[in-house]
């Protein structure tokens, strides 16, 4: 479950951070916002799932898809690196977080 909890805990920082630099390079006000907020959010939930919280799984998947939305939508319109490598990571962390809960649940 370790290794779930610490690439979530990763890309919590790199969403916040993304949205400072968003912020500070094309002074983009609704990045800084929703990016902070929900990355401070998987902040969060990255410690609930190092505590073995069976629906912070659930949750992971519900940021992720968010800001996985979010960051394609803004690649679509920029073509900028930052949120096409964060679209790419949302990407990992969904299907990782998928594999970690059908080895626990396995398939219903």
């Amino acid at each position: 479950m370790k290794p779930t909890t610490y690439f979530n805990f990763l890309y919590g920082l790199a969403v916040i951070l993304g949205g400072i630099m968003a912020y500070r390079a094309e002074n983009q006000l609704t990045s800084l916002f929703v990016e902070v907020l929900l990355g401070v959010g998987i902040l969060i939930n990255s410690y609930f799932m190092y505590k073995k919280n069976k629906y912070s799984f659930y949750i992971a998947i519900l940021f992720a898809v968010t800001l996985t939305i979010f960051f394609a939508y803004n690649f679509a319109i920029s073509n900028a690196f930052w949120p096409g490598a964060l679209t790419a990571i949302g990407v990992f962390i969904i299907i990782l977080t998928l594999v970690k809960i059908f080895r626990i649940a396995g398939p219903e």
